[in-house]
């Protein structure tokens, strides 16, 4: 299935309790982009969590999407190198963020798994 874009697009909604869709927004670009997370921030935002080969190396990178309580983006992000990673799970801590994924960079071969630690301002910490 195309969609507007590229393969697949990110997408995230809410719902009333009745079932109707109160608001929808995609995100990402001209490239195929899978969310696999989504977690409710603090201030009542979104977290999402997921890859992207539209922006970065293109081969796929872990990429986060940081929306306000409506679903509109105040920041993304992309964190990979030259494999492919993946992001699956993400989690807003009180001094920053932590992304968990996989990269196909692993020392055993296949893929491994990564967990990428940033500060507030998103710069991924040693």
């Amino acid at each position: 299935m195309r969609l507007r874009y590229g393969w697949l697009l990110m997408v995230l909604f809410a719902a009333s309790s009745e079932g109707q869709v109160t608001w929808r927004r995609t995100y990402g670009g001209t490239g195929s982009d899978v969310a696999r997370s989504v977690e409710q921030t603090a201030d009542g935002g979104y977290l999402v969590a997921g890859s992207t080969g539209s922006f970065g190396n293109g081969a796929g990178d872990m990429y986060v999407v940081r929306t306000d309580a409506l679903g509109e983006p105040l920041w993304t992000h992309v964190y990979g190198g030259i494999g492919v990673e993946q992001g699956v799970a993400c989690r807003e801590l009180a001094d920053g963020y932590v992304l968990a994924g996989s990269t196909s960079l692993g020392v055993h071969g296949g893929y491994d798994m990564v967990l990428v630690r940033t500060d507030e301002r998103r710069t991924a910490l040693d």
